[in-house]
């Protein structure tokens, strides 16, 4: 989580907050249910084009938990960079932030962590919603991105991107935006399997980014699954 001694923080909305937990490596914006897109108890690993993390969705009376991934934003940018390592880093900001429970909203590489983070802790995930993660990407497309990567960081994330397709460990509502590729046909499949009555998926019309062009049907999956109605 962030370390507030080191990075200064990120500009942020008004009626938000950045983290000044101490010992932490990971940047946390939080907002209170007035001021910000989604939470009442919610953790978004959703990340806008520019790192930050503030899509436009918005849920009145709902507060948000908004990491910037490692690697993103004003977090640490040190190594490893693994689904792995940032889901321990979600864990961590969970524990800091004595959250027993929270429905976990992930886009694209945020969702990817999200699975591996309802692997590393269960119980304590009351929901994931998974917008068009990026999940199982064809080995040699991800060494092509990886090669002409212009960072590590996101050379190591194309080459994440590529691993095994692995199913959620917890309740979880799959969001596939039908004109993007970024879910393989078989993994809703995969997840059916895994989850039975505890997976829901939902198709929609638009491309990659989902909470930017459907923002008020993202708020109403977050809505829901915050209420316990998924």
């Amino acid at each position: 989580m962030y370390d507030s001694s080191t990075r200064p923080h990120r500009q942020t909305r008004t009626g938000e907050r950045p983290s000044t937990l101490p010992g932490c490596c990971i940047s946390t914006t939080t907002a209170p249910p007035t001021a910000h897109p989604w939470w009442r108890c919610t953790v978004s690993c959703a990340t806008a084009p520019d790192g930050s993390a503030s899509p436009k969705t918005t849920c009145p009376g709902i507060r948000v938990h908004a990491p910037d991934l490692r690697g993103h934003g004003r977090s640490t940018t040190q190594p490893p960079w693994t689904f792995e390592q940032h889901a321990d880093d979600v864990r961590e900001i969970l524990d800091t932030l004595h959250l027993d429970q929270a429905v976990v909203v992930g886009h694209s590489l945020g969702a990817t962590i999200a699975v591996h983070l309802s692997q590393l802790i269960p119980g304590r995930i009351r929901r994931l919603i998974l917008l068009d993660p990026g999940i199982g990407l064809p080995e040699a497309l991800a060494a092509k991105f990886a090669a002409e990567a212009p960072s590590p960081v996101i050379a190591a994330t194309w080459t994440e991107l590529a691993r095994e397709p692995v199913a959620p460990a917890a309740p979880t509502t799959l969001v596939r935006a039908r004109r993007s590729k970024a879910v393989p046909p078989g993994y809703p499949g995969q997840c059916a399997t895994a989850l039975g009555e505890k997976f829901r998926l939902v198709e929609l019309d638009c491309g990659h980014q989902v909470h930017e062009e459907k923002p008020a049907e993202t708020a109403e999956l977050i809505r829901a699954a915050v209420s316990g109605t998924p």
